[in-house]
């Protein structure tokens, strides 16, 4: 850019060097018989060129070969301390515009707006950056959305879009996209593979593998540190929304169980009074129930006779099947002459909220005792067999079976091998 000044007698010139060559330094030609005092006037001019050529830059392209665009204009100067400069904005039909773009699908979704997952695709400019307010069309299965580009300084060769909601996410998908600034707009279709939804749940927990990797008290120890730091967390986020409030899971109940057992004073942290749950487990008499499960035992046997769906309402336990689920048998070796144990008991061990829980404690042939408990956890939906038996050290050979009739419409046996 070239800026002159002129007043009543004299003229200077100051040049920028071409973009090539930086903005600074800048040189400057006085003519012939200046007066060296007013270098400093001169040097003020080129500033302000400089300063004015560098907002042309930013707000549209200038050739490499240095010419200027024409709304890009000489400036004129005036020595009067109080006269501004002018200054002109670029018109958007001047702005750079893709001459061409590529739309690549991605293998992954994102929260639309509307809290749906929609798939990505990004959007790759070529020939030119985009400058400006934009906006990008949608036009699938019938459906269009329009998304709002805003400006970015120094314009931007890519952007991103999301589709609308399960588009792409069973089956192809023909997707055309456009992009449109004011009267100029760039189309294409583009094929959108079909890619699967996940969800994924993030489960803190801890593994839990007795004596395996450390003796059973320092296991013990480490998970009822486990189980107290994640009450600690909890109620540090309890105010958090919804799927920020942070929980710990426990992977079996025996951290839980010797928690119990071994720190009394940290029962009132999980009392009736201070429970959050108003609709958790519940139990009366022989049957247990929380949001998912119903399971009733045989007072008779202690065996499980109902193990009930609520949302289909399916019995899944057989009771033509050794009397019901969790049937205890001792059989002597080499003879199928089965016996069941004897004197059953059922009692209460908890109530709920959180937990219900019910133990059948029996006699059998071969035991000193036996003993089965049943358990439901809240918004849990399975349920937790604990079976112990005090075996008798009998010379004979004989065996301990617990039996498990189910009755699964249509089902199938999988077998999972460890290590195959």
């Amino acid at each position: 850019m070239i800026c002159r000044s002129s007043n009543s007698t004299k003229t200077s010139e100051s040049v920028m060097l071409p973009r090539s060559e930086g903005l600074v330094p800048m040189w400057r030609r006085l003519p012939p018989g200046k007066n060296p005092n007013n270098q400093f006037h001169d040097m003020k001019i080129a500033f302000c060129a400089a300063a004015l050529w560098v907002c042309a830059v930013n707000s549209q392209a200038i050739p490499a070969d240095g010419e200027l665009p024409a709304s890009v204009a000489t400036v004129a100067s005036s020595n009067e301390p109080s006269a501004a400069p002018p200054s002109r904005s670029v018109a958007v039909a001047d702005l750079p515009f893709p001459g061409e773009m590529e739309c690549v699908p991605q293998p992954f979704y994102r929260h639309r707006a509307d809290g749906m997952p929609g798939r990505e695709i990004i959007l790759n400019f070529k020939t030119e950056k985009l400058f400006g307010n934009a906006q990008v069309q949608v036009v699938v299965d019938g459906r269009a959305e329009t998304t709002e580009l805003p400006p970015v300084p120094g314009g931007t060769a890519s952007c991103r879009v999301l589709l609308p909601a399960e588009v792409g996410m069973k089956r192809e998908a023909q997707v055309g996209i456009t992009l449109r600034r004011d009267a100029r707009e760039l189309k294409m279709t583009v094929k959108v593979p079909p890619m699967r939804h996940w969800t994924v749940y993030i489960y803190p927990h801890s593994h839990v593998d007795i004596g395996y990797t450390a003796p059973q008290k320092i296991i013990e120890f480490i998970h009822k540190r486990n189980i107290d730091e994640g009450i600690k967390l909890a109620e540090a986020t309890k105010d958090y929304p919804l799927g920020s409030r942070y929980r710990w899971n426990p992977e079996i109940t025996w951290p839980l169980e010797r928690l119990w057992q071994t720190q009394p004073e940290q029962r009132p942290r999980v009392v009736k009074d201070k429970c959050m749950l108003t609709n958790g487990c519940k139990g009366g008499g022989t049957t247990l129930e929380n949001q998912h499960l119903r399971v009733s035992l045989d007072p008779a046997t202690g065996n499980i006779t109902q193990l009930v769906n609520l949302a289909s309402n399916q019995n899944f336990a057989d009771v033509k099947v050794n009397g019901g689920l969790n049937a205890f048998r001792w059989l002597p070796a080499n003879r199928d002459e089965p016996k069941a144990d004897t004197d059953v008991t059922i009692t209460t061990v908890e109530s709920g909220p959180v937990v219900v829980e019910l133990r059948v404690t029996s006699k059998a042939t071969g035991c000193r005792s036996v003993t089965r408990s049943v358990r439901l956890v809240a918004d849990q939906p399975w349920v937790e067999i604990t079976n112990v038996v005090d075996k008798l050290p009998l010379v004979a050979k004989d065996g301990i079976h617990f039996g498990f009739g189910f009755d699964v419409p249509q089902g199938r046996t999988r077998v999972d091998i460890p290590w195959a």
